[in-house]
């Protein structure tokens, strides 16, 4: 009987053991990605996959490829566009004329968009940087109170354009006019978006609610996730693979979720 107990006993220790070790492997984990839990909460329906630091500084908005193999993102602090891999390494960039690029969409493999909040603009660019075609937005309001998120439909040839406070969201059509604007009144600011074209959902990022919206075609809000990121500015969702891209602008970091299916 004792000796059962003496191995009842070593069990238990070599089993608090191996926790242990899985503990400090997942914290050194952690810290290596550049991430700690100090500043990474989530819900029940999120899990934290990993954090990258960025080759971007005052990264603003974000864009998965065509291919889903990379991010497009741009600085606040030099107007320029950055494509990066899944980990935040830059893998090229180009310049643009204007000085206060806040969002960036993928139309295609070759082509992308971009909007100025202060100019009040949305452009379409190639690749490689050349504007093929400009539009005017018109919103109210003071020169950093403009348009600061930017999502594409691929299917309906459609943009998404949002204001992050008051909330608003304009749609435009492929010529880059207005079909219809709403006041979104579900966060207390709203900082990026990402919309999915197969299910024709749109997901709203809120820095100040520390939180993601998903809204149906209807706009009508179907499911909410918590995140604590710092000053988050940028949010890309891979739909089939079930992830979520997130970049701080403070902590130049480009942060992953899982979640789950609904």
């Amino acid at each position: 009987m004792q000796q059962v107990k003496h191995l009842t006993s070593m069990n238990k220790l070599i089993i608090a053991a191996v926790f242990f070790l899985i503990g400090l492997t997942a914290c050194q984990e952690l810290s290596e990605s550049g991430a700690d839990a100090r500043h990474v909460s989530t819900s029940q329906n999120i899990t934290f996959v990993a954090a990258y630091p960025l080759d971007v500084t005052e990264p603003s908005g974000l864009s998965l490829s065509k291919d889903k193999q990379s991010l497009w993102t741009v600085s606040d602090n030099d107007g320029g566009i950055y494509r990066i891999d899944l980990q935040g390494k830059s893998l090229g960039h180009f310049s643009t004329e204007h000085k206060d690029v806040e969002g960036v969409t993928t139309i295609d493999s070759e082509h992308l968009a971009f909007i100025d909040e202060r100019a009040r603009r949305i452009a379409i660019a190639r690749k490689d940087g050349k504007i093929i075609r400009e539009a005017a937005v018109p919103i109210p309001g003071s020169d950093n109170k403009g348009p600061e998120a930017l999502s594409y439909d691929e299917d309906a040839a459609e943009f998404y354009i949002m204001q992050e406070k008051p909330g608003i969201l304009i749609k435009l059509n492929s010529d880059l006019e207005e079909m219809a604007r709403r006041q979104l009144k579900f966060a207390q600011d709203y900082s990026s978006i990402s919309f999915d074209s197969k299910r024709k959902r749109l997901w709203v990022l809120s820095d100040k609610s520390k939180s993601i919206h998903v809204l149906d075609r209807d706009q009508n809000l179907i499911e909410s996730f918590s995140v604590d990121v710092d000053q988050m500015e940028g949010i890309a969702v891979d739909h089939e693979r079930q992830l979520i891209y997130l970049i701080s602008d403070p902590r130049s970091e480009l942060y992953i979720f899982a979640f789950n299916a609904f």
